[in-house]
């Protein structure tokens, strides 16, 4: 089962939105590997905001702790480390 079909499932079970400028999920990636799909390091959001992807430069994401402030309670956090 992939990530998405995952979070997609854990929604129908809660049946509720999470609310505007919440997230429920948040994946973290390595820039230059094939999940990043050419983005530069920094913050992106999809088209309704509830899922963030940063693409970072370096050992760790340094942005992710505000993001995290904003996650649902049923929220995911996925960090991809490099290597």
């Amino acid at each position: 089962m992939t990530l998405r079909a995952r979070v997609d499932r854990l929604h129908d079970r809660i049946g509720d939105c999470p609310g505007p400028g919440r997230l429920e999920l948040i994946t973290c990636v390595p820039a230059g590997c094939d999940a990043a799909e050419g983005q530069s390091p920094g913050t992106y959001f999809n088209a309704d905001g509830a899922v963030a992807t940063v693409v970072f430069a370096g050992p760790e994401p340094g942005v992710l702790a505000p993001l995290t402030d904003r996650l649902s309670p049923w929220g995911l956090t996925v960090v991809c480390r490099p290597g």
